[in-house]
């Protein structure tokens, strides 16, 4: 069985609230920027890509306890909508930080 990981773009689709959207995958080789000489990727970081805040359930597949330091996020606002950017950017805050802080109560703090 081929593991997710391992391939290049996978689109896993869903049904949701009566509308079918996709949450995609794809992941960048990671390398390391020490060694120049070194063309090999010694690590993968994904990339998950969301296009609708509606289906926002979609983000417990890929933020998880275990790997949340090692996360980053970005939100890319549609410029053909610039007169809704700010509430599409307060709209996909609200989800993430809703989202992070389910994650974050569970996690024990380090001393």
């Amino acid at each position: 069985m081929k593991n997710n990981l391992d391939d290049f773009s996978n689109e896993l689709k869903l049904g949701l609230k009566g509308l079918t959207s996709s949450l995609e995958y794809t992941y960048l080789p990671v390398r390391n920027p020490d060694d120049p000489e070194n063309d090999d990727a010694i690590s993968k970081m994904n990339i998950w890509v969301m296009d609708e805040p509606e289906q926002d359930v979609l983000l417990k597949s890929c933020i998880k306890e275990g790997n949340i330091q090692n996360t980053a996020i970005a939100i890319c606002i549609d410029m053909k909508q610039v007169n809704k950017s700010i509430e599409l950017l307060s709209q996909w805050m609200n989800i993430i930080t809703g989202e992070l802080a389910l994650i974050l109560k569970d996690m024990p703090l380090k001393k």
